[in-house]
C-alpha cells in the first residue's frame, strides 16, 4: 500500500492499514454478492482512482500525508452518498442491506480521517472546493 510506504506520520500508517483490511473484506461481500447474481464487478480502478493514485505517487514527500487524508476524506464522503442512497434506495435486496450493513463503517472512517486531518493541523472545510488547509 502506497500509503504504508510513503506516509511520514505512523498515525497516517496506521489508518491506511486499518482502512485497506476493512475494505478488502467489504470488496469481497460486494463480489461474492456480484458473482451470486452473475454480474462481474471491475477488477480495476475506475479513472478518477487511478489520478489520484498517480497523484499520490507523484507526491512529495513533505505533501504526501495531507494528500492521502484529504483524498481518502474525498473518498469516503462520496462513498457515504453512495451507500446512503442504495441502503434506501436500492431495487436489489442484496444491495441494499449490503449497503446498510457497510454504511456505518464508512461512515466511521471518514470522521477517524478528519479527526486525524484536524489532529495533524490539516483543517478540511469545504467538501465541494475539495482542500486542506495546512
Amino acid at each position: 500500500n502506497l500509503a504504508m510506504e510513503n506516509a511520514n506520520d505512523s498515525r497516517v500508517k496506521a489508518i491506511a492499514l486499518n482502512l485497506l483490511q476493512e475494505h478488502q473484506q467489504a470488496n469481497q461481500e460486494l463480489v461474492s454478492i456480484g458473482n451470486r447474481k452473475m454480474i462481474t464487478l471491475p477488477d480495476v480502478a475506475g479513472n478518477r482512482q487511478m489520478d489520484d493514485l498517480r497523484k499520490l505517487h507523484d507526491e512529495k514527500t513533505d505533501n504526501f500525508d495531507r494528500t492521502y487524508l484529504q483524498l481518502m476524506i474525498e473518498h469516503h464522503e462520496d462513498m457515504r452518498d453512495l451507500l446512503e442512497k442504495a441502503s434506501e434506495d436500492a431495487r436489489d435486496s442484496d444491495l441494499q442491506a449490503y449497503a446498510s450493513k457497510y454504511l456505518p463503517l464508512i461512515k466511521k472512517h471518514e470522521e477517524h480521517l478528519k479527526n486525524l486531518s484536524d489532529s495533524m493541523g490539516y483543517k478540511y472545510e469545504d467538501r465541494n472546493a475539495r482542500t486542506i488547509i495546512p
